[in-house]
């Protein structure tokens, strides 16, 4: 096994301390989001990641490498990662900063990964049975902009809604 590979005209070091560190659902879930074909692939054995840019791949390395060269900056916390985002991601759970409410028990999470858990989980789905009641009882508390603004002007202002 080559201790350097060469990524996008860069050369990584490979020392593969953990072979596996995707999962299939992980990989699976790259693959059906990819627009374009996935031209770079993990040269570790057995573990055959692709990737559609360069950068990505090195990221993917550095996990292989257990290289966390990313450090958070709040204090105290010094938590490394292999890639700038997740870094970045990270130092936001610092701040409470939630941007995605639940619209059933109003509980804020930071990552729409984590409201949409939230859903599918014993407590969430309390949730979701208190929002299709109140999406029954008025269709028109639920809508998207885009919905409101169709439903709106499909009626003149000689036939008014019905609702």
């Amino acid at each position: 096994m080559p201790s350097v590979v060469t990524v996008g005209g860069t050369n990584v070091p490979l020392v593969v301390s953990k072979p596996n560190v995707t999962t299939g659902r992980t990989a699976k879930a790259s693959h059906n989001r990819r627009k374009q074909e996935a031209t770079f692939v993990c040269p570790v054995p057995g573990c055959g990641s692709t990737f559609t840019r360069s950068f990505n791949l090195k990221g993917h390395i550095r996990s292989h490498n257990e290289e966390k060269p990313f450090l958070c900056h709040w204090p105290g916390c010094n938590k490394g990662f292999a890639r700038q985002h997740d870094c970045k991601r990270h130092e936001q759970l610092h701040t409470n900063y939630r941007p995605f409410t639940c619209e059933g028990c109003q509980k804020p999470f930071a990552r729409m990964d984590a409201l949409n858990r939230h859903l599918r989980s014993e407590g969430g789905a309390e949730c979701q049975r208190t929002l299709e009641q109140k999406r029954n009882a008025s269709p028109w508390c639920y809508v998207s902009q885009a919905q409101f603004e169709e439903r709106f002007w499909s009626h003149s202002i000689q036939r008014p809604c019905a609702r």
